[in-house]
């Protein structure tokens, strides 16, 4: 299932007016879904055309932001529990779980610097 499919089930009642977001293109869209303080997206290249230099430095530095987001999510994604699909009994607990994951990875990355 794609990340777009999953944010619009997942966070269509949060409210994202306090944060700025920072997405992919695959979330080209957006806007019609969330009203946030800030919404960053990079700029996509024109068909048969070429994105200028700023934007090519613009799109640099939002990857850079990004590309710590989704290192995060993949080490997420290594325990078990966040890979499957929440059972119903689960579901108000899933904060904590990701919490714990997060904690036991910080915990293992510690002892192994």
């Amino acid at each position: 299932m794609h990340d777009f499919t999953i944010f619009k089930a997942v966070f269509k009642q949060f409210d994202f007016s306090q944060y700025n977001v920072l997405v992919d293109l695959g979330f080209l869209g957006i806007h019609k879904y969330i009203t946030a303080k800030e919404l960053h997206i990079p700029h996509k290249k024109p068909k048969g055309g070429e994105l200028t230099e700023n934007q090519k430095s613009e799109n640099c530095t939002k990857s850079s932001f990004r590309v710590v987001v989704e290192n995060t999510i993949a080490m997420l994604k290594r325990y078990f529990i966040l890979r499957i699909e929440s059972r119903s009994h689960m579901k108000e607990k899933l904060n904590e779980v990701v919490e714990i994951c997060g904690l036991l990875w910080n915990f293992k990355r510690d002892l192994t610097t």
